[in-house]
């Protein structure tokens, strides 16, 4: 079984090629540069070095967190896109677990292994596992004492002094090496690993987990603290909670909930028919919904990929979920799906007026680029042209 794991939890990340129980090949990522510049290229490079086609991957895997708020987003979207393109599925592994799954080699059964991965503000993601006599990277070789945590260093280990199995002798991640004197301070017999690169031992434990594979978008991030973003929209919102979600192609059953996006945000919306026609025309039109934790369709993306050029048609989503950040999650997926695909620029229309989305749009990149005089009825008004010309470009061999 072949394997391409992608760790995205920190600035610099991994990815890996995985056969059967062995790593063919990992690297770290370039940390001067963000995950979504980089990644595409980065795959690519590794994929030709070792030379395998992405087309021969059998299985993705991606860490699911927790960690960077964008980092997981993009890692997460750029693994669910490649394993839509080749018709994949994906495993999630949760990342304090593959750095205890790390650092339990050589340890003997009954050992205590903690998690610690920095969180800044002073704050850690904590776990605790015990060792058991099963095989490395089985899913049997740790038992979970205390799931994920966030918070800080004293108030951690504070709480596990209180267990009945004790504090670990092994701390791992760079939350371990971090805060090794608070470590020394509570527990001196202890020992403070650094973490090593992820992605290998995500592609591990994916081949052990294969059975446990899911299509790519039921791949939810584990986010263990709620970001910034989302705590201020929740005051912004008078205390609503904001519910999680998650994108997934459209099917034509799922027709009616497009429609539906459609009616609330366009005076003049698509109709059946011409999403018919879109589901016909396969490799060239896509559209992808995003749907909350009840599984209502809250927002969608439609686009056309036509040789290295990405069309957005419309981008939309139910007036009550706006400002939420689905519109940012949508476009920051459909961007990187475009690029597995071979996307190299993109370009959509959009009203003059609509300030609201030209700053969206603005943060990823397009500008105008030209004006359709009375492109929109209803009421007539001119188009904005944007365009993205420099779309993350695949590493490619000279």
């Amino acid at each position: 079984m072949r394997v391409l794991a992608l760790d995205t939890t920190t600035r610099a990340g991994s990815a890996a090629l995985v056969a059967g129980d062995g790593v063919v090949d990992e690297r770290s990522g370039d940390g001067a540069r963000t995950h979504a510049l980089r990644l595409p290229g980065e795959i690519m490079a590794l994929a030709e070095a070792n030379q395998w086609p992405l087309s021969g991957i059998d299985l993705y895997a991606v860490a699911s967190g927790p960690g960077s708020f964008t980092g997981l987003r993009i890692g997460i979207a750029t693994i669910q896109g490649l394993a839509f393109v080749h018709g994949r599925r994906v495993v999630g592994v949760p990342a304090l677990e593959a750095l205890a799954h790390a650092g339990s080699h050589g340890l003997p059964a009954g050992a205590l292994i903690a998690a610690w991965m920095d969180a800044h503000r002073r704050d850690v993601f904590a776990a605790l596992y015990q060792a058991t006599d099963a095989p490395p990277f089985s899913r049997a070789r740790l038992t979970e004492v205390d799931g994920p945590t966030v918070g800080s260093p004293a108030s951690t280990l504070a709480r596990w002094r209180g267990l009945a199995t004790g504090l670990p002798a092994v701390f791992v991640g760079d939350g371990a090496t971090l805060y090794a004197a608070d470590i020394a301070r509570e527990t001196p017999a202890a020992r403070a690993q650094p973490p090593p690169l992820l992605a290998g031992v995500i592609g591990r434990l994916a081949v052990a987990r294969a059975s446990e594979s899911l299509d790519p978008a039921a791949v939810r991030p584990l986010y263990v603290r709620r970001p910034d973003a989302e705590i201020a929209r929740d005051e912004k919102l008078h205390g609503r909670e904001l519910k999680p979600w998650v994108i997934e192609p459209l099917a034509h059953d799922n027709i009616d909930d497009v429609l539906a996006i459609e009616e609330a945000a366009f005076t003049n919306p698509w109709t059946r028919a011409m999403y018919l026609a879109e589901l016909e025309n396969s490799g060239v039109s896509f559209c992808f919904l995003a749907r909350n934790a009840d599984r209502r369709a809250v927002g969608f993306c439609s686009f056309w990929r036509i040789l290295d050029e990405l069309h957005i048609n419309n981008l939309a989503v139910l007036p009550e979920f706006r400002r939420t950040g689905i519109a940012s999650a949508l476009l920051e997926f459909v961007l990187q799906y475009g690029v597995a695909l071979g996307a190299r620029r993109a370009t959509l229309e959009m009203r003059r007026s609509n300030d609201h989305a030209r700053l969206l749009y603005e943060r990823f990149g397009f500008s105008a680029a030209g004006v359709r005089t009375d492109y929109y009825s209803k009421p007539v008004e001119d188009a904005l042209v944007l365009w993205r010309e420099d779309l993350p470009l695949p590493a490619r061999r000279p």
